[in-house]
């Protein structure tokens, strides 16, 4: 059995020079291009950022949850959260409202266009989604998802 030789610069093997094979910088470079890709889209499509769309449905789930429920299920900061609440709230996208049992906390409805945007990112994302597949089988898409999957609740 003959093993491949590697460059150790790009782990690329002399039988697939055309390919990359740094697997961590591989998935940075997806998530970074992909998230570029989709958030232009979003914005180009529905005049919101992919990362409002992704709060908008988390409330429309979840209506009156607090800002920091928000910041703990998209992953950001307080600050970041604030902001995007802030500028979602001033283009008319959701509702602040002080939470009675805590002044300091907020409360986070949408509005009639928070509601009216909610159907056309759903099939925005359907889009997407269905953009993303086209290129693959329902088995290669099978392993991507079992290997992404496994990925995130091993590292979680």
């Amino acid at each position: 059995m003959q093993t491949e030789e590697l460059n150790p610069l790009n782990l690329t093997s002399k039988k697939s020079r055309h390919q990359d094979k740094r697997l961590f910088f591989l998935f940075n470079m997806a998530r970074h291009h992909l998230f570029g890709y989709v958030d232009a889209e979003c914005d180009a499509q529905l005049g919101i950022s992919v990362t409002q769309a992704g709060a908008l449905l988390y409330i429309a789930k979840k209506e009156g949850c607090y800002q920091k429920d928000l910041g703990d299920a998209l992953g950001l900061k307080k600050s970041t959260v604030t902001g995007l609440v802030s500028r979602m709230e001033k283009n008319g996208l959701v509702k602040r409202k002080a939470c009675k049992q805590d002044g300091r906390a907020s409360t986070l409805f949408l509005s009639q266009l928070g509601n009216e945007i909610i159907p056309r990112i759903i099939l925005f994302i359907k889009s997407i989604n269905d953009e993303f597949l086209s290129d693959f089988s329902d088995e290669e898409m099978d392993v991507i998802f079992k290997f992404l999957n496994r990925i995130i609740k091993k590292y979680s």
